[in-house]
């Protein structure tokens, strides 16, 4: 090993080479691992919001950019509308409009959905790269293996299941991209505190401003950046030159963000962009104290101190005064950051969405694994005493990641790189340290070998010769000692004896260099045992991964796999089975009500008018649709006729055994539509929160529901058998129904589709 080692360093041309061959197979691994989708099923987009940003990128392919950018769709939210173009990221869109274009200047024609669907995989590498020239930027010191650390990072975010979910063949959102564009932001700020040039500060600025184009996670990257220059103005850690490169990105980014129609003005209205601000105002009166200061000769700490208390009384003051005031707005999912009770009590409708509920520790093992075992380390290499400012930022930054993962699951996608680049540090140093032991020379330096500078030769036969004179005299006088206490003792007792005390002053005789060579040996073994150890754990930390990338991440909710009573596997494609039956076989204007999680594939796979979808911004006409899904018959059909809609579609899961059908969610439908309606009570409905009081002992209200009776209706049929087998309970017959005619449902009963009578 230390020969290898030896070799290695020795010739950086090889070392060099070695690395970029590992991280080209890493890159290979980081590729095909999140292919197990398109392999087992087929090329089809996943989940809900993809299917709107492909929508919407198939538009901007079509009718170009000023077409994007000014579209309204009058399809969606029937009959407000919504202005798509002013209301959305557009980065990921642009990203493949771009893409494809530049295939087919190429001469490589492929479909813009074959791009969106393999545009996660093909940034996920990227995004592979650039951790690892990350880690070597920020760990690359003097006596380091930033090689090896880098390494070690750009595998662990390869295979990261956070990452993985977001990232597989067919998830096309803007996480896809927008984590590398994070990684990039990172970097080039790193970038700027280590070069200080205009150059770098601009590419800085850019990222961010492609990060606020792609995603709103941009908003945690600026106040990471201002809560990093707040901590080193407080330790005392900042110079004129960290205060101007922030100074440049502050003036540059909120040029650019005010661009971003999206966010616009509110850059200088939500209290999310304040931090930003803050710390812009307070490095300025920094360098004014530091101009004062070489003007006029004055006390340079003793200025500065009293500058920094003014500048964070003032800052208090203001930040006070604006949030009490109410004069800057909160977003929900902000307020939910900084107090995870406030989802449920205020806007059940962020709170029903899984991705914002809080971090469970099974959560952490599951989506990080034994990655985060490591961090520990990592976090004290970025917060000892000489450790550097880039490794400084990225401690402040991953801790940042970290409590704020714990609550929203979602922003564990934010923390799963950067617990692998702190990871890959710590596992480093502690492979290098132990490495750097066992390189040691074994040979211990003796003074007392030393004294007569005799040759090595001459000091092993010295030494051996009074070890044998040393036996002999306690031999001696071992044999003596026995013989004159009892002479009529046996003579092979005295001796059984005489050789036991000989191999004890044998033992203390000892040479050094003896002791020394046993102590190596031990000490390699327990080297040897971690480092077995630590590779065991990392075949664990693969193998959870390629289990979480071929089974839990790459399940489409669009065609997923289900069994029968029987047991036998079937595909489940009610889905597509649905959406193709309205397109073909209803009007083209047709008018359906869903529930909001169905808006966007809807609107996209059937090309129909929807009343609500995904973007949830208007929380009043969600609550309508919920008081007309809780609502009887009779009520619900009044409150139906001030919509005028054609169809109402339901999600059933009691015969394919999905848990997550609409009435699994009926308690967040009603929880949405009491915050309008304040009559409807989940009380009405439901015994206990965590009840599920269905079938025989439904509540009168939830037995008159629209919801119950639509999911429930004609399921007492040969085929289902009046049995809900999501939620293992019998079913009572329901068989007439006065406001709405069946009109399809689907071959496994996951989707229903319900016609509105007129004039009844």
């Amino acid at each position: 090993m230390y020969v290898a080692s030896q070799m290695v360093k020795g010739n950086k041309r090889l070392s060099h080479t070695f690395e970029i061959l590992i991280l080209v197979l890493i890159v290979v691994l980081c590729f095909i691992i999140r292919l197990f989708s398109v392999i087992r099923n087929e090329s089809i987009i996943h989940e809900y919001d993809p299917y709107f940003n492909y929508k919407l990128s198939n538009l901007l392919k079509e009718n170009g950019l000023y077409s994007f950018w000014n579209y309204f769709d009058d399809m969606s939210w029937f009959p407000l509308g919504r202005a798509t173009g002013q209301t959305l990221f557009p980065g990921l869109m642009i990203t493949t409009y771009l893409i494809h274009k530049i295939c087919h200047s190429m001469g490589l024609f492929i479909d813009i959905k074959n791009i969106c669907i393999y545009i996660g995989p093909v940034f996920s590498v990227f995004t592979c790269i650039l951790t690892y020239y990350l880690t070597k930027e920020v760990y690359n010191k003097k006596g380091r293996n930033s090689g090896g650390a880098a390494l070690i990072a750009a595998l662990f975010v390869s295979i990261s299941p956070a990452h993985i979910s977001r990232t597989v063949a067919g998830s096309y959102d803007n996480e896809s991209i927008s984590i590398f564009l994070l990684i990039l932001c990172v970097y080039n700020w790193i970038k700027c505190l280590k070069e200080g040039t205009l150059f770098s500060v601009v590419l800085c600025s850019l990222s961010t401003y492609f990060m606020g184009l792609s995603w709103g996670a941009y908003i945690f990257i600026i106040n990471s950046i201002s809560l990093f220059m707040l901590a080193i103005i407080i330790l005392k850690k900042y110079n004129i030159k960290y205060c101007i490169i922030y100074n440049v990105y502050y003036i540059l980014t909120t040029i650019l963000c005010l661009n971003i129609p999206c966010i616009n003005k509110s850059i200088f209205t939500s209290i999310e962009h304040l931090a930003m601000h803050g710390i812009y105002l307070i490095s300025n009166l920094l360098l004014f104290c530091n101009f004062i200061t070489n003007i006029f000769n004055l006390d340079e700490e003793k200025i500065k101190n009293i500058f920094i208390k003014i500048c964070f009384i003032i800052f208090f003051l203001i930040f006070k005064f604006l949030i009490f005031a109410d004069k800057l707005s909160w977003s929900h999912r902000s307020r939910t950051l900084l107090d995870p009770t406030y989802a449920s009590k205020h806007n059940p409708i962020v709170a029903s969405i899984s991705e914002h509920q809080p971090t469970t520790w099974g959560s952490y093992y599951f989506d990080i694994h034994l990655v985060l075992f490591f961090l520990p380390i990592g976090l004290y290499e970025c917060f000892k005493k000489n450790a550097n400012i880039e490794l400084f930022f990225l401690g402040i930054f991953t801790t940042l990641c970290m409590y704020f993962s714990s609550l929203m699951v979602r922003l564990l996608l934010i923390f799963s790189p950067f617990v692998s680049i702190l990871s890959s540090i710590g596992l480093s140093s502690i492979l290098s340290t132990l490495i750097e032991f066992a390189d040691k020379p074994r040979e211990v330096k003796l003074a007392d070998f030393d004294e007569n500078n005799k040759k090595p030769e001459d000091k092993c036969s010295t030494n051996n010769n009074s070890v044998k004179q040393n036996i002999n005299n306690a031999k001696l006088e071992t044999k003596q000692e026995h013989w004159n206490e009892n002479e009529n003792e046996n003579k092979d007792v005295v001796e059984n004896n005489c050789n036991n005390v000989i191999k004890n002053k044998i033992k203390e005789k000892k040479t050094p260099n003896e002791i020394s060579e046993n102590k190596s040996k031990l000490i390699i073994i327990s080297i040897l045992s971690i480092i077995v150890l630590l590779f065991f754990l990392g075949v664990l930390i693969i193998l959870h991964s390629t289990w979480c990338a071929s089974i839990a991440y790459s399940e489409s909710n669009i065609t997923f796999y289900s069994r029968n009573n029987e047991g036998g596997r079937y595909i489940n494609d009610d889905i597509r089975q649905m959406y193709k039956w309205i397109k073909e076989n209803t009007e083209s204007d047709s008018k359906i009500i869903a529930w909001w999680d169905y808006g966007y594939q809807l609107n996209a796979m059937s090309n129909r008018i929807t009343y609500i979808d995904n973007n949830t911004w208007n929380n009043d006409q969600i609550a309508n649709i919920g008081l007309i899904l809780s609502s009887n018959e009779k009520n619900g059909y009044e409150e139906l006729k001030k919509f005028d809609p054609d169809y109402l579609l339901i999600s059933y899961g009691g015969y394919s055994k999905n848990s997550s059908d609409d009435l699994n969610k009926f308690l967040w439908i009603i929880k949405i539509a009491n915050k309008k309606y304040n009559f409807i009570s989940p009380l009405l409905y439901y015994y206990h929160e965590n009840a599920h009081p269905l079938g025989s002992n439904a509540t009168s209200f939830m037995a008159n529901s629209i919801l119950y009776k639509l999911s429930y209706y004609n399921i007492t049929n040969e085929k289902v058998k009046g049995f809900d087998y999501a939620r293992k309970i019998e079913v009572p017959k329901i068989q007439n129904l006065k406001y709405f005619e069946e009109v399809f449902t689907s071959d496994i009963w996951g989707f229903r589709l319900y016609k509105i009578k007129q004039f009844v």
